[in-house]
């Protein structure tokens, strides 16, 4: 996928369905394609094993859990590990309209979110 531009853009543009700005959307593929292998691999081996969930009970700060509906990454079966109960002081909130990454495909939004939620503390 790396070595493929076209290829790497069509599995990138999955995870932002909703982007509406194809220069920002060139960036970030053009960044992503720079990423050293020991990273790109490193993380994926990351993603793939990485799970702290028997531990989460035992964070108590504040968390805000951004999913949105059209991700196709993070399913709602993914879920119940980050509700109330399991993290102590959680913040979940579903969206509608935006993917997996909510920060690229609605800024305004995130950043309205992000506000209200660090207003509390």
């Amino acid at each position: 996928m790396r070595k493929d531009r076209s290829f790497f853009s069509k599995a990138l543009a999955a995870t932002v369905p909703t982007l509406k700005d194809p220069a920002f959307f060139e960036v970030l593929v053009d960044d992503a394609m720079k990423m050293a292998e020991p990273a790109w691999i490193g993380n994926a081996e990351a993603l793939s094993s990485f799970d702290v969930s028997e531990r989460t009970p035992e964070f108590v700060k504040p968390v805000m859990v951004l999913w949105g509906r059209s991700d196709y990454i993070v399913t709602r079966s993914h879920g119940p590990g980050l509700r109330p109960g399991r993290i102590r002081k959680v913040n979940s909130r579903s969206l509608k309209g935006v993917g997996h990454s909510v920060i690229a495909e609605d800024p305004a939004r995130f950043l309205d979110l992000l506000r209200d939620f660090t207003a509390r503390f």
